[in-house]
C-alpha cells in the first residue's frame, strides 16, 4: 500500500532525508543523491515494501511525451541507487529480485532472469518471469507449466501479469481476453498498458489503440 512520506525515514543501515535527497549511513557517512535516484528511493519508500515495477518509475520520472531512453536513464539511476545502498545482487533489501528478473528479460538475456528471480518472495510475480524466461529460452513446456499454474493461483488477483505473459508469448487473442479481464477486476497495474514492454508485440492490432481509449490512455 502506497504511503505519503515526508521528513526522514529509516531504510535498515541508512536514514533518508526526504526533503534534500540526503542519505545518512550508521557511520555518520553521508551522501547527496542524484535527483532520478533519490525520486526512485521515495517510490520504494511510499511503496511500503510493495514492488515497484520499471513502467511506474517510467510514469513518475519522465511524465508524458518526454524523450528519452528510457530503459538506460532507470538502468542507470538504479545502479546510483544500489551502490549508494550497498545493496547486493545475491540478497537485495531494496531493489527487488522482481525488478532486476524483469530488466534481464528485456534486454534478452532470460537465463539470467530465471536465477534472479529464485530469490523473490512473490509467488505471482515469480510465475510470471518463468513463464516469459522459459518462453524466451524456447522451453515452451516449462513456459506452458508456469502459466497454467499462475493463472489458477491468481485470475481473481493478476489479471494485468496474466495477459503480460500472453503478450511476450505473442498470443494477443488470449492477450486481449486477459486485459479485459484486469479491466474488469480494475487491476492497479492498467495505468501502464501503453508504456509496459511486454505488451509491445499487441501495439499494432487495433484492439490495442480501442483499449487504450477505453481506459483514457494515450496511445
Amino acid at each position: 500500500m502506497k504511503q505519503s512520506v515526508s521528513g526522514r525515514v529509516r531504510l535498515r543501515d541508512f536514514e533518508l532525508d526526504l526533503k534534500t535527497g540526503k542519505l545518512c549511513s550508521g557511520d555518520d557517512s553521508r551522501t547527496l543523491l542524484r535527483e532520478q535516484p533519490f525520486q526512485v528511493l521515495r517510490m520504494l519508500v511510499a511503496n511500503g515494501g510493495e514492488i515497484v515495477t520499471r513502467e511506474e518509475i517510467q510514469r513518475t520520472l519522465w511524465p508524458g511525451s518526454t524523450i528519452v531512453d528510457f530503459d538506460h536513464s532507470i538502468n542507470v539511476a538504479i545502479g546510483i541507487l544500489r551502490k549508494a545502498l550497498g545493496d547486493s545482487a545475491n540478497n537485495p533489501h531494496y531493489i527487488s529480485h522482481f525488478f532486476w528478473s524483469e530488466t534481464y528479460v528485456m534486454k534478452g538475456r532470460a537465463q539470467d532472469a530465471l536465477a534472479e528471480i529464485e530469490g523473490e518472495r512473490n509467488d505471482a510475480y515469480r510465475l510470471q518471469i518463468y513463464a516469459i524466461a522459459y518462453h524466451a529460452l524456447a522451453r515452451e513446456k516449462e513456459s506452458d507449466a508456469a502459466l497454467k499454474e499462475l493463472i489458477e493461483k491468481y485470475h481473481t488477483v493478476s489479471a494485468f501479469q496474466i495477459a503480460e505473459v500472453y503478450a511476450f508469448r505473442n498470443q494477443p487473442d488470449e492477450a486481449f481476453e486477459w486485459l479485459e479481464r484486469a479491466y474488469a477486476q480494475r487491476d492497479g497495474d492498467l495505468p501502464v498498458t501503453n508504456i509496459d514492454p511486454l505488451l509491445k508485440s499487441l501495439h499494432n492490432d487495433p484492439r490495442y489503440a480501442a483499449f487504450l481509449k477505453k481506459i483514457h490512455l494515450p496511445t
